[in-house]
């Protein structure tokens, strides 16, 4: 199911997309049927920024749309904002850096203030996929190839983009983020 919209990078882009341009965040079809002719369902609230202490952007409103053919709804995300994970992808990003330039989990806890089960659990997923992120990576980015281990990959890939959109690519070709 594809329902990431790219280049949102931010949660303030996201809050002005939705207030200048909420057509842009409508689904081009049913991820379920297909169907085409989607409808506006509301929204539901969501907790996004969770470093912020302001809450100023929080909580967000993320749209839902009702497939009339189906029967069922979705959703679609901005690209900053992961599906099922708490924090955005810019500050797993943070972390995850840190971690390939060999700083412990403990380090970057107390760098971060993220905790350090938290940032393994980051780590150990991508490096459990690392190999078919790799491939759809590759196939997008020149020089991805050579690279032989898990932090040569990650360090190269995000050296030519952000984590959000090495995600957001996965995602796109139905690949597990």
């Amino acid at each position: 199911m594809r329902n990431i919209v790219p280049a949102i990078v931010s949660l303030p882009q996201y809050l002005e997309i939705q207030h200048s341009d909420p057509g842009r965040l409508r689904p081009t079809c049913c991820p379920h049927c297909g169907n085409e002719d989607l409808w506006n369902h509301g929204h539901y609230d969501r907790k996004a920024n969770r470093k912020n202490t302001s809450n100023i952007l929080n909580p967000i409103s993320i749209y839902r749309y009702f497939c009339p053919h189906c029967h069922k709804t979705c959703s679609t995300l901005p690209e900053c904002l992961p599906q099922n994970r708490w924090y955005l992808w810019d500050i797993q990003q943070a972390a995850l850096m840190l971690s390939l330039i060999g700083k412990s989990f403990a380090a970057i806890e107390k760098k971060t203030m993220l905790s350090r089960h938290t940032i393994s659990r980051w780590v150990n997923h991508l490096k459990k996929h690392l190999q078919c992120h790799k491939e759809i990576l590759c196939k997008r980015l020149d020089n991805l190839d050579i690279t032989k281990d898990f932090p040569s990959f990650w360090v190269s890939c995000l050296d030519k983009i952000s984590l959000s959109q090495a995600m957001f690519l996965c995602h796109f070709a139905e690949v597990k983020i």
